[in-house]
């Protein structure tokens, strides 16, 4: 695909002309700036194409003159599309680079916080187990003391128990 080429186009044009001494009547056909609208840029190439149709000496001619000034239009007006296109793709893939390194990023996260949490759950049951063995230590011991303490208490002669005082 070719690109409008400026001043080829104005060459063309001024070789087309009949007469040189009308070349100065005719403004050349330029490249919209950036900011101009590709509605006002059609207007000045539908213009300059109206001054250059009224040069022509035939039919043919005028018809050959109007189909290569459509073609380079249709052809600048491809280019800027494309190139708008490739901006938008290049966009949509810096957009796409972001978001994959915002996902990898917010995934290592999760993972080092599941990770977290599982350590700190088996820490917990091995902190439960220990403590349930503890309390099954000290109920050991507790039923221990009171047997040694009854037994103690029913091996003292004379002493009196608390529930028969009267």
């Amino acid at each position: 695909m070719s690109s409008f080429d400026y001043d080829k186009f104005v060459q063309e044009l001024t070789d087309s002309l009949p007469n040189p001494e009308y070349e100065d009547l005719i403004e050349p056909i330029r490249s919209p700036p950036q900011d101009q609208k590709p509605s006002e840029f059609a207007a000045l190439a539908a213009t300059n194409l109206v001054e250059e149709l009224a040069w022509a000496s035939t039919i043919d001619d005028a018809t050959l003159c109007a189909t290569k000034r459509m073609e380079e239009f249709e052809n600048f007006i491809r280019s800027r599309v494309v190139e708008e296109a490739r901006q938008e793709i290049n966009k949509g893939r810096a957009d796409n680079t972001l978001l994959k390194r915002a996902f990898v990023i917010q995934h290592q996260r999760q993972k080092k916080l599941e990770e977290d949490c599982i350590r700190e759950f088996d820490e917990l049951k091995k902190l439960v187990s220990r403590y349930q063995e503890e309390v099954k230590k000290l109920e050991a011991e507790k039923y221990a003391l009171a047997f040694h303490l009854k037994r103690a208490h029913s091996t003292i002669p004379g002493t009196l128990h608390q529930n028969n005082i009267f």
